[in-house]
């Protein structure tokens, strides 16, 4: 009993305490899956597919059931007057049938295209092309993630980071109180040390507690960009910039030549259209009257042939119409310059800030040395009395504020890092 008690006690320890740890390609990757929009990918393939067989369809024959009844309120007759025939006398003339006024007709027609001069592959084409661009522009908003989510994984980031250098000050407070506890004992040092100390520990877990609780509004937020559930007491790894794959190419500049491809194939489309088709026909049916209007009677019939279409003179229609889609696709041209222009200002830009950050790192580290050894004179004056406990905590927290600022500045190197190759598109 003893036994299993333990080891129930044992695992409930393990879970409580396990940690999950979050890697920021990992989000990337995860955010990409999970997102929404990326259910449309599949939409527009299944789409395409069908369209694909619809238009493969035209080769088919088709076939059309019609039929009709009609009363009309005239018909054809043919009267035929034979003449006089001397010695003879008038001939008689010869009886017709006298057609009908209710007509029925009942008939299948077949048509079967032979040559549509390529038409059939340029749709297909068309389709093609314009799948490409739909699923390119949900490229182009899963793109997107990538810069709101490196926002909340350093936002997480320096939440967390700052969060360790106070518990280092705690810690430190804590030496600290025990060396006064000492010093009172002795006689050195006032009581009033002691809680001065406590009270400064308590200021220190209270914004703990506070950034806790930011870093969990953001963690909430990035799981809902990742479609996932998150481990609160989920550990943020620092990303590796050698991990950085090298940037290639942007998603948008993809979409732009994605759509100058359409454009083309809009316009190898209004060429072929120009071009003759060529079907057969066929029309088999059942009536009164048949093909033999003289025919009074219910009769069967068909007809079968072929026709040829062919627009040899449009008016210029077709050609106005290449020359519109010549000029959206300059227009597409000057798109992307802008686009180029803007990345390329971003880029200078966010160079700039990774020079800026590098200088304010170095004196960083400069102020730290100096904090360290301001903040052990202080620790050793502390415990021989002469100066009071605010003395020291005031030369404490400017080092911890400066050990905080280095870890911030550290961590928005990389992010500017980071998103430098981001706006390069990796």
């Amino acid at each position: 009993m003893k036994i299993t008690t333990l080891l129930i006690l044992l695992l409930f320890y393990v879970s409580g305490f396990t940690q999950d740890t979050l890697d920021l390609f990992s989000c990337y990757s995860i955010a990409e899956k999970n997102y929404p929009i990326n259910k449309q990918k599949k939409l527009y393939q299944s789409s395409s597919k069908l369209n694909n067989k619809n238009i493969s369809s035209i080769y088919y024959p088709q076939i059309n059931l019609s039929g009709k009844a009609t009363y009309q309120s005239d018909v054809t007759q043919v009267d035929i007057v034979m003449p006089e025939m001397p010695g003879i006398g008038q001939i008689p003339s010869p009886e017709t049938q006298k057609m009908s006024k209710d007509q029925y007709r009942i008939s299948l027609d077949v048509n079967q295209i032979f040559f549509d001069g390529g038409l059939n592959k340029t749709l297909k084409d068309i389709d093609n092309a314009d799948l490409n661009v739909n699923i390119q522009k949900v490229n182009v908003e899963l793109y997107k993630l990538k810069k709101r989510i490196n926002s909340l994984y350093f936002g997480i980031l320096i939440f967390q980071e700052t969060y360790k250098q106070l518990d280092i000050t705690i810690k430190n407070l804590d030496e600290q109180k025990k060396i006064i506890e000492s010093g009172i004992k002795n006689g050195i040092l006032l009581e009033s040390a002691q809680d001065v100390i406590s009270a400064e520990i308590l200021k220190l877990e209270q914004n703990q507690l506070e950034i806790e609780i930011n870093k969990q509004k953001l963690l909430k937020s990035l799981s809902d960009y990742l479609c996932e559930e998150i481990n609160p007491n989920a550990i943020i790894s620092i990303p590796k910039l050698e991990l950085i794959p090298n940037a290639s190419i942007r998603p948008e500049n993809i979409l732009f030549e994605l759509n100058k491809t359409k454009l083309d194939a809009s316009a190898k489309l209004l060429t072929k259209k120009r071009f003759p088709v060529v079907y057969g026909f066929g029309q088999f049916g059942y009536g009164r009257p048949g093909l033999n209007m003289l025919n009074n009677d219910f009769d069967s019939f068909y007809i079968v042939g072929a026709k040829l279409n062919w627009n040899i003179w449009d008016w210029k229609r077709t050609k106005r119409i290449q020359q519109n889609i010549e000029i959206t696709k300059q227009i597409i041209d000057t798109q992307k310059e802008t686009f180029d222009k803007n990345i390329n200002i971003a880029l200078q830009n966010t160079e700039s800030d990774i020079d800026k950050l590098e200088q304010l790192i170095q004196k960083d580290e400069e102020i730290i040395i100096l904090r360290e050894k301001i903040t052990k004179k202080t620790a050793s004056q502390l415990k021989n009395g002469i100066i009071n406990s605010t003395n020291y905590i005031t030369e404490l927290n400017s080092e911890t504020i400066a050990r905080i600022n280095l870890a911030i500045h550290k961590i928005q190197l990389i992010q500017t890092k980071i998103n430098y190759q981001t706006i390069k598109g990796f």
